[in-house]
């Protein structure tokens, strides 16, 4: 093979290698940004709107990697409306935890349904009621603990953004 010819095909080899490094680069960074807006929109989940108050696999709901709140709320429950805002902000705030939130009230129920399976399944007496699993998928804290770490988590980052 002549110098001449080798030394074409290294460069045509070398362009076409920088040309597919720098555009995978980009379509990579475009992956990462819609995978990372993807998660913001899903970092707060309604999971059983479709069909609320029936029992439930709450452990499927859980995103291994991130610490994963489960909320077990009713609309006629005054305090689960007051903590769902602040859910939301918890997760825009801190990207390592998401929210998956559960309605107990079966359809056509009105104030809070504690007859609902839901409630049965997780013996809940209280709402809202939450639990706190780890990355790894452990259950690590649920009901008045659970909600307290919330809470502190919840002013924590408040008083951060005031300073």
């Amino acid at each position: 093979m002549k110098v001449e010819t080798f030394c074409r095909r290294v460069l045509l080899t070398s362009l076409a290698l920088i040309c597919l490094t720098s555009c995978g680069q980009t379509i990579s960074k475009k992956l990462t940004s819609a995978a990372a807006s993807k998660a913001a929109e899903d970092a707060f989940v309604e999971v059983n709107s479709d069909d609320p108050g029936k029992e439930i696999n709450v452990k499927s709901s859980i995103v291994f990697g991130k610490y994963t709140v489960v909320d077990f709320s009713s609309e006629g429950c005054p305090s689960c409306r007051e903590i769902k805002p602040l859910l939301e902000r918890l997760t825009a705030a801190r990207p390592d935890i998401i929210v998956r939130s559960f309605n107990v009230n079966r359809k056509g129920v009105d104030g809070i349904d504690w007859e609902s399976p839901l409630v049965a399944e997780y013996r809940i007496r209280s709402l809202p009621y939450l639990e706190i699993f780890n990355e790894k998928g452990v259950l690590i804290a649920e009901g008045n603990s659970a909600k307290k770490q919330v809470i502190d988590a919840i002013n924590d980052d408040l008083i951060l953004r005031h300073h």
